[in-house]
């Protein structure tokens, strides 16, 4: 090869790594935009962009033996929720099905994202969890700007709505975990303890959510206690003492004092307590689904739980099944990605308090894109995505 064929070769070759290197960008601020419309729930738009993203990743879309079995087994799931659920869901099986395949094309969307490249979707995960967080910000400034209660009761500016409140307050805890668990060593810590505070003040003061107060003490509590079997211990002896503490603090009325969470307003009432224990004891009758919620002083639908839920729509086969998917993923967090382990946890015990499949995508969004965490040290390191590296 010649100095002026070589010169040639090192010029085109430059020209090919500048041509990728901006397609690259151009992909990445796509990817950007799109995740910016989901966490703000714009949803004529976030279904566009799921659409454009899906169809392109169709054709490119790669990844190993056990990564397809994994993605078709959830997809069973999504199947026989489907099939069974069109007959027992309460709005008609036209409102059912749409909205099924709108959630499975976010389980898509999000699933791929959590099995490509590990460092690129961390931070793809950490912008849509920042996000999410200043949505929810946004709206509770609106609310309370205008005068809405906050608990019960806010506007969702962005929609156009008057909403309830325990939805917004369990997705802002959530996402506000998610990003400080994700940045912990990577972002400033006045930035993350201003982060805590506002997101504390408004789920907790402003919308009233104990339970979100609850995910981010057990969460902090998560993370200080390093060892496993001392951690064990501690949740094992954490059970009977916190028994105890709740009869003290009733019986001296010290609820009273604590307003903030509902405490004051409610204590530790409310019907989901009845609700509960009614699923629990009725819902292997209804192995295709048709369990509905009783609850003291409760008119609504929905258990407020992820697996009776299930079972309300689509039968404890389902919710077995269900039950089964986040086992696996929770033995393989265990042994392969422990640092998604805390979050995977605090994620599920949260929807097992709040609504999930009947609930915001957003914060389901947050279990797809885990699950697809399970296979991406599996996955080829050559995998392109539409939106990709």
């Amino acid at each position: 090869m010649t100095v002026m064929q070589r010169q040639e070769y090192e010029e085109s070759s430059s020209g090919i790594n500048s041509a990728r290197q901006m397609t690259s960008t151009y992909r990445e601020m796509f990817l950007t935009f799109g995740l910016f419309l989901i966490a703000f729930r714009f949803q004529l738009p976030s279904l566009l962009f799921l659409i454009i993203v899906i169809s392109f990743n169709i054709k490119s879309f790669q990844q190993r033996r056990a990564g397809w079995f994994w993605l078709l087994f959830i997809s069973l799931f999504f199947a026989i929720y489907l099939l069974f659920g069109m007959n027992h869901y309460e709005r008609g099986a036209d409102k059912f099905i749409p909205r099924i395949l709108v959630i499975y094309m976010y389980f898509l969307f999000f699933y791929s994202l959590g099995s490509g490249d590990e460092s690129i979707n961390k931070k793809r995960l950490s912008k849509f969890s920042l996000f999410s967080v200043i949505y929810v910000y946004l709206v509770c400034v609106y609310s309370q700007i205008n005068g809405y209660p906050g608990y019960n009761g806010i506007y969702d500016v962005f929609n156009g709505n008057e909403e309830n409140s325990p939805l917004y307050a369990l997705q802002l805890i959530i996402f506000t975990i998610t990003y400080i668990h994700l940045n912990k060593n990577k972002v400033s810590r006045f930035f993350l303890l201003f982060l805590v505070a506002v997101s504390v003040y408004f789920s907790v003061v402003f919308l009233g959510s104990r339970a979100s107060f609850i995910l981010l003490v057990f969460y902090f509590l998560l993370n200080i206690i390093k060892h496993k079997k001392m951690m064990l211990f501690i949740l094992l002896i954490s059970i009977p003492v916190v028994i105890i503490s709740i009869g003290f603090l009733q019986h001296f009325n010290i609820f009273n004092y604590l307003d903030f969470g509902g405490f004051k307003s409610r204590g530790l009432d409310s019907p989901r307590f009845s609700m509960l224990e009614y699923g629990i004891s009725n819902f292997l009758k209804y192995p295709l689904g048709g369990l509905q919620a009783h609850g003291i002083g409760y008119e609504g639908i929905w258990f407020h739980n992820m697996l009776l839920d299930i079972v309300r729509v689509a039968g404890y086969y389902a919710m077995f099944l269900w039950v089964l998917i986040l086992f696996i993923a929770v033995i393989n967090m265990y042994f392969m990605h422990k640092e998604y382990m805390c979050l995977f946890l605090i994620l599920n015990i949260a929807l097992m308090q709040d609504l999930a499949f009947d609930g915001f995508f957003n914060i389901m969004a947050l279990e797809f894109f885990l699950l697809g965490v399970i296979v991406s040290k599996r996955k080829m390191h050559t995998q392109k995505l539409v939106c990709g590296k």
